[in-house]
């Protein structure tokens, strides 16, 4: 998301259950672009005992800067779905944005809610296609608003999720915190090392739900790092979810091991960090 946003979101999905296979390519897809996207199957440790109308109603209606609608004959049927696309609408008409909703449509079917005369896109589009057309519509329209500023989006950053092993290692946690604030930084980050939740929470489902939205995984990697059942359960969910891992060295000095299925080890050097995650 850009710099400086008030959006905690690019974009939020609105979609029927029965069409979830077509949604799902679609979101992997936008992932994989940087964009950041509410959908449910990932945010399901923050949904899990949520009032949900009320929830909804600040999702659709304030949390994002763009909201997706994939209109089908199931999607026309369904109680949420209206629901949700009442709260954008709601949206759409007090924002001067007037393109915040954007209909995907899945088959023939209308809704009166959203007027035959809206552009749309047909859900024959490949599901890359979609979310290339969607980072161009989010780069020009986050350009056009900040020209003013100065600051204009050419790229998105990556989200990265940071495995440590806690608390050993604590201060490398606070490295790459601060470097992910400079200026030229390729990355944010998203979250960290399992063992940093709340007791309340479920720490491998936070975890879990954390690297799905990641693009990268960092390991940093110091003396017992290999070893630590924290990091090595994070490496794993990597590898469930297909998410690239780099693994670093974190400090100058020593000999340190490979954590196990990790991929390559490198030494610490900000410039090849950069690089990797290109």
């Amino acid at each position: 998301m850009e710099q400086g946003s008030d959006y905690e979101y690019d974009v939020v999905l609105s979609f029927a259950g029965e069409d979830r296979d077509y949604v799902e390519s679609v979101v992997k897809e936008l992932d994989r672009q940087g964009v950041s996207a509410f959908y449910d199957q990932n945010e399901q440790s923050i949904l899990w005992g949520k009032d949900l109308q009320p929830y909804f109603d600040k999702v659709y209606r304030v949390l994002a800067r763009y909201c997706m609608v994939f209109i089908s004959k199931h999607y026309s049927n369904k109680t949420w779905t209206r629901m949700e696309l009442k709260f954008a609408k709601k949206r759409a008409s007090q924002d001067e944005m007037k393109e915040y909703i954007l209909p995907i449509r899945l088959d023939d079917t209308t809704i009166s809610e959203i007027p035959d005369t809206i552009g749309y896109m047909k859900g024959a589009t490949p599901p890359k296609d979609v979310a290339e057309i969607f980072v161009q519509k989010l780069n020009h329209d986050i350009s056009a608003k900040n020209r003013s500023s100065g600051f204009t989006r050419t790229t998105l950053k990556k989200r990265i999720f940071l495995s440590f092993d806690y608390p050993s290692d604590n201060r490398l946690k606070d490295f790459i915190i601060n470097q992910s604030k400079n200026n030229d930084s390729p990355f944010e980050l998203l979250g960290c090392s399992i063992e940093q939740v709340t007791p309340q929470q479920n720490c491998k489902q936070v975890a879990e739900d954390q690297i799905k939205k990641a693009d990268w995984v960092i390991v940093m990697v110091g003396p017992q790092t290999h070893s630590a059942s924290g990091v090595l359960k994070e490496v794993e969910m990597a590898r469930r979810n297909n998410i690239p891992i780099v693994q670093v060295i974190g400090y100058k000095d020593g000999n340190y091991a490979a954590v196990p299925n990790a991929g390559r080890l490198y030494r610490w050097n900000w410039d090849d960090l950069k690089k990797l995650l290109a």
